[in-house]
């Protein structure tokens, strides 16, 4: 986005009131003050990223989100110069780290482990609400499943028709997992436990009176129109997944390493077979 035609040149802009809460410029401004911070991060030559596979040497120093900045840096002295760059910024705007809430998590690190004030995490950490580290896919999983139980149980002991217990099931579960299943694919013990879920709460027992596949279908052709589970996930996994492979999007940071995983020259078109040259390119020839 640019932003020079909204920039008035040789002028004072006086600042009469502030932004109220839920105003829809409030997070774009927050953005425009937040983006130095994160120019200063990437442009310091003495902070060094991570090197994705397929990223042609290019480091990646860091991800930002609103007010949640993830550093993703390999030696103390980037480390501390980061935080030098934070303080000066600290003292430019006002907006503090809280250390309190701030973690770091040591992987594959070769320098003395030194006490920076932060929360020093050995298994994970948690990024914009997921768990990153080991065993994530599993452990994110695992930690919705209470959530899930305790929002159904919610609605149990009220009278709802077969309609409106899958509204219920699409609001509750299907939202409430979509970011999740947009970044991990489901296991398919976690999926057998989520259908279990469902299904009880539809029929309000463990005796289910038509078949899952029937209830599967819409309601058009005699079903329900009950939600695949596995289809929807697996849809909304491979979705930005296949965005980035077909060039019908704007390459976010982690594209390069997809590409490099799933195949520099991925299918253009649904039809045309193309050789592919990277680990699992066969697999995704498969799935298409």
């Amino acid at each position: 986005m640019s932003l020079k035609p909204f920039i008035l040149r040789n002028r004072d802009t006086l600042v009469r009131a502030g932004v109220r809460q839920g105003c829809p410029l409030s997070p774009l401004l927050f953005i425009m003050a937040m983006e130095p911070l994160a120019c200063a991060l990437r442009q310091n030559k003495l902070i060094k990223g991570i090197i994705p596979p397929g990223n042609y040497g290019k480091d990646v120093k860091l991800t930002m989100y609103m007010d949640d900045l993830t550093l993703l840096v390999v030696d103390n002295s980037s480390i501390k110069e980061s935080l030098k760059i934070c303080e000066r910024f600290t003292v430019a705007s006002g907006m503090k780290i809280n250390k309190t809430k701030s973690e770091i998590m040591y992987r594959n690190w070769n320098d003395i482990k030194i006490n920076w004030g932060l929360i020093e995490q050995s298994d994970s950490i948690k990024v914009l609400g997921v768990y990153v580290g080991e065993n994530m896919k599993i452990d994110n999983w695992k930690a919705k499943l209470p959530k899930i139980q305790g929002k159904l149980l919610q609605w149990k002991d009220r009278e709802l028709s077969l309609i409106g217990k899958v509204l219920v099931i699409k609001t509750e579960i299907i939202s409430t997992l979509a970011y999740l299943a947009s970044t991990f694919p489901l296991p398919h013990k976690i999926m057998a436990s989520l259908r279990k879920m469902m299904f009880r709460f539809l029929w309000g027992s463990q005796h289910e009176k038509l078949k899952r596949d029937i209830m599967y279908r819409p309601l058009s052709e005699g079903g329900r129109n009950v939600p695949n589970i596995q289809i929807k996930f697996k849809a909304m996994f491979l979705t930005p997944i296949l965005r980035v492979c077909l060039n019908v999007c704007p390459e976010p940071i982690w594209a390069p390493y997809v590409k490099f995983w799933l195949g520099g020259r991925v299918l253009k078109t649904w039809k045309k077979r193309v050789t592919l040259h990277s680990p699992f390119s066969d697999k995704l020839i498969n799935i298409l």
